[in-house]
């Protein structure tokens, strides 16, 4: 069963109400009923307080034990309905100080002031984020402007999420919130904590943008140890909070330490440090640097017409080599699998989207419109070894379950899976 519409509920009353959910699948008529202790059917003020439940809350509690009070199984708050209040609240929380000219809208402009701004840390950075990437969808939660929702976020669209169906605001809450904490919290700020250790590709982690085939390539060159060496030597640390990064044969480019809304929302590597978010944050304004396209936020055009190819270039300096493997021999992709990687050079291959009828992942549950570091071939056995940049989502058995049962990402299949599954495949060539 679902959860019920709700109104706005307070920090200390979401707290309670979860307190009541432990087996975390929401609060249910019965477990809410344990807080009516004289058993008359309704939660009164002391009662409330008793259990935790806000004062300026306890009406609506009441009113939505009261409504299902036949039903002692229905979940009156649902996990998803509760993580939506919360992220309202942490919204609301930043909504003044993100509002900077103070007319009760939150533009897109400075949403991404406030998305590219350090002083939002922790809580406040992961709802900026979610505001920024979210902007479009939440205006829309609310009818409070004159004709289309198109002005900004207002308070009346955050306070709305709350009675918008799950599937409608899942994705939202999980960044403001959970998802988006996590990540900022298993940042490591330190550029290069381990120094060129840091660099490994084992710890790359997509973010909530396009940019696979940029960090595949980056995944490529850190598997060997010469790339990971280029990869460390392309950032200059200048002590004063920016980075100079510079790609083969490009002009430097020095940017703002990455912010945590920004870990947040795009690329990080985690406890080994900002090198990736700063080399991710890099590419974004070295690609779009032009006059046709907003510098207000670089990120947003950041998969504008980029191939596998342009981004292994764009790394190594080097040419590439780009084939379609159903119009490629196995000889000539074992030949070409041998020599690239036995060189140390980078390779990644991809999945294409079936056109004109898209569907999100491959029969073996491989996401499509997708690109893999190719991070080995073993020749005796005919299998290569690749790596999806989100850090997971690999094969799955007939069970629908991670085929080799760890799924952070990396995998195995033999070459004849790989030729069924995979599309095209780019090699660095030799200078």
């Amino acid at each position: 069963m679902t959860g019920v519409n709700t109104s706005h509920l307070s920090a200390p009353t979401l707290q309670a109400l979860r307190r009541l959910d432990t087996n975390n699948n929401g609060v249910t008529t019965q477990e809410l009923k344990t807080l009516d202790t004289n058993n008359d059917g309704q939660i009164n003020a002391s009662e409330g307080q008793a259990g935790g439940i806000d004062a300026s809350d306890v009406t609506a509690v009441n009113a939505a034990l009261q409504a299902h009070a036949s039903e002692p199984n229905r979940v009156i708050f649902s996990p998803a309905r509760m993580n939506a209040n919360d992220s309202s609240l942490r919204m609301l929380n930043v909504f003044n100080r993100v509002d900077s000219d103070n007319n009760g809208y939150l533009s897109t402009g400075e949403l991404n002031t406030a998305l590219h701004s350090s002083s939002y840390t922790g809580a406040d950075a992961t709802a900026v984020a979610a505001m920024a990437r979210h902007s479009g969808d939440i205006e829309e939660f609310s009818d409070d402007e004159y004709g289309d929702e198109n002005d900004g976020i207002t308070r009346q669209d955050i306070r709305a999420m709350v009675a918008q169906p799950d599937a409608e605001t899942g994705q939202i809450s999980a960044l403001a919130g959970s998802w988006g904490d996590s990540r900022i919290s298993r940042t490591n700020h330190t550029l290069f904590p381990n120094g060129v250790n840091s660099v490994r590709s084992d710890n790359i982690e997509q973010g909530t943008i396009g940019d696979c085939s940029f960090l595949a390539a980056v995944g490529a060159m850190a598997r060997t140890p010469a790339g990971r060496q280029q990869l460390h030597d392309m950032i200059q640390d200048n002590n004063n909070g920016t980075y100079t990064v510079t790609f083969p044969g490009r002009d430097p480019v020095t940017v703002n330490a990455p912010t945590d809304a920004e870990i947040a929302l795009y690329a990080t590597a985690g406890q080994d440090g900002t090198w990736l978010s700063t080399l991710e944050k890099a590419f974004a304004e070295s690609t779009n640097n032009n006059a046709w396209i907003s510098s207000e936020n670089p990120y947003s055009e950041i998969t504008s017409g980029r191939s596998m190819a342009s981004n292994i270039e764009l790394l190594t300096g080097h040419s590439t080599d780009t084939d379609d493997l159903s119009l490629t021999s196995f000889a000539t992709l074992r030949s070409k699998l041998t020599s690239t990687l036995g060189a140390g050079r980078s390779a990644t291959a991809s999945i294409r989207n079936n056109m004109p009828f898209t569907t999100g992942n491959r029969s073996n549950g491989l996401p499509m419109g997708h690109a893999y570091t190719v991070v080995n071939y073993n020749a005796a056995t005919d299998q290569i070894t690749l790596r999806n940049p989100w850090g997971r989502g690999e094969p799955l058995n007939a069970a629908g379950q991670v085929a080799d049962g760890n799924d952070d990402g990396t995998f195995t299949m033999s070459l004849t899976d790989f030729n069924t599954y995979f599309n095209q495949i780019t090699y660095e060539q030799a200078r």
